[in-house]
This record gives structure tokens, sequence and C-alpha cells, in this order.
């Protein structure tokens, strides 16, 4: 089971991407993330005790962002699955990828919906993102540490030091509205990093779906998301975090062949975008 694969990138069920000016091309991390993120849940109420603390611009209640969009195929694959998000703004410090992601903004079904802007996610102000606060925020972060031979364009996508995990969880909480979501997907070694992290920025772990490629491979990737606080109407008010959802996924059922046959859990997870399964 493979995306199709079309002259400069691939052909999905209701959308294409380009990625040939990406340093980071479309891959199979970017499209679990983009299929299992659950949506983001309606803004909670503001009582007048709580004075609108945490709130955003009106109207911002239903925006999410995207950090290093790169070709923009999670930013589409939010806008295929909830129509709710009436703006999703990809960010990426590549102008040739952000170029590259407003053309596949533009030829999509959703294109008055979806923008990408050039940004650094580590320096950049909420208003360089046309935004203060956001539903949802997603990210596929760089994670490789090493390869200093790599180009200096690929480096920065894949290379740990151009966006720290500590630094992306931090300034990803306070851009949250009330209640927001932050998705990611990492290498499972760096979970639980990622979890203290979250936790010490007071973020709440509401999913956990650990991934292998095959039934007899160790796990290599961690899906993570996390529901920011939501306003309370007081310092005593008691706060319901709902239990951790902790799963496993395989993605192919097959222990010897190369391509494998994809799991029914994987066909379920993204029946909706592949064009052949």
């Amino acid at each position: 089971m493979r995306m199709k694969q079309i002259a400069e990138g691939f052909a999905f069920k209701q959308f294409t991407v380009s990625h040939a000016r990406c340093a980071m091309k479309v891959g199979t991390d970017g499209v679990l993330l983009g299929a299992w993120v659950q949506p983001p849940a309606s803004p909670p109420p503001l009582s007048p005790q709580s004075g609108g603390a945490g709130g955003g611009k009106a109207g911002d209640e239903t925006c999410a962002l995207d950090i290093g969009t790169g070709s923009g195929l999670i930013a589409l694959m939010l806008a295929q699955r909830f129509p709710q998000l009436t703006r999703i703004v990809g960010i990426d410090i590549s102008a040739d990828a952000v170029a590259q992601a407003n053309e596949n903004f533009a030829r999509s079904p959703w294109h008055e919906r979806l923008n990408a802007i050039e940004a650094d996610f580590r320096s950049a102000a909420p208003a360089d993102m046309r935004l203060a606060r956001f539903r949802l925020i997603v990210c596929n972060p760089p994670f490789f540490t090493g390869g200093k031979d790599m180009a200096a364009e690929r480096a920065a996508a894949r290379q740990s030091t151009t966006l720290p995990l500590p630094l992306l969880i931090a300034k990803a909480a306070q851009l949250l509205q009330p209640a927001g979501m932050l998705a990611i997907i990492i290498p499972c070694r760096q979970a639980t990093e990622a979890i203290i992290h979250a936790a010490a920025a007071g973020l709440h772990l509401t999913r956990r779906t650990d991934v292998r490629t095959k039934p007899d491979k160790p796990l290599t990737r961690a899906l993570l998301q996390w529901q920011a606080p939501a306003p309370t109407d007081g310092e005593n008010a008691t706060i319901e975090r709902p239990p951790t959802l902790h799963s496993t996924l395989t993605l192919t059922t097959s222990h010897q062949s190369e391509s494998g046959e994809a799991s029914p859990e994987y066909i379920a997870l993204i029946q909706d975008f592949y064009l052949h399964l």
C-alpha cells in the first residue's frame, strides 16, 4: 500500500501535494499525524470570573496552526477532516516551502481556509502568524541529530537544533486557547521527555499511540496529543482531566514482506486519503 506518486509529489483522494522545492518530502510520519489527530473541542464558555483569560481575537476559536508545514500536507489533511476549522495557518522557515505549500493550497478544495507564512516559530510573535491563539496546533518536528554533512536547507528541516522539543512545546502551550489541543509525532525514545515538558507547561496528555512498521519490529514513533487547561470559575474549582488513552498501531500485518499488507487499523486510519489500499 503506497501513496500514488505523481510527477512532482503525490496524489491523495481529495488533493495533490507537490514537494519538489521542499527539503522535507511527503512521508508516512506526516500522513500519520494528519490522519490521527483528534479534532479540537468546541471552545468552552468563559465565565465572568474567568475574564476571558487565555482567549484570543474574536473568531480565532476555530483556527489551527501547522508548525514547519513544508509542502502543507498536514494542513491539507486538517482542512479535509475538520470543516469546523475556518482557518488553517502553516508556517515554515523556508521561503521555497512556503511558496510550494501555498501552491498546493491554492489548487485544493479548501484554498479559502488555508495559507502558509514564512516565519521562524522560535522567534515569531503571534502577530507574525496573524492570529493570537489557536484551537489546534500540530507539528511533525525535526528530530535528527548529527548529519553535519547534510545540505543546509535539509538540515534546517530535519535537525532537532532547528526547533528544540522543550521550546516547541512551551511556546505552543502559550499559543493555545483554553482547552486547545497540541499534537506531534516524534521518535518513541523522545516521548518521555516530551510528556515531562508538556506537563511543566500545564498541558494534559489525552492520547498516545505508539507506532511500529511490522508486528516483529520495535516501536519507532509516538503520536502524542495534549489539551490545554479550560477556564475555571475560581482558584478552588475542580479541574476534571480525562484519562490518557494509550494504544499501539502496527502499520502492516506481514513479518516477511518488504512492502507488507496494511493492517486493518492502519487502513481505517488513512482510508479517506490514500487512493489505493
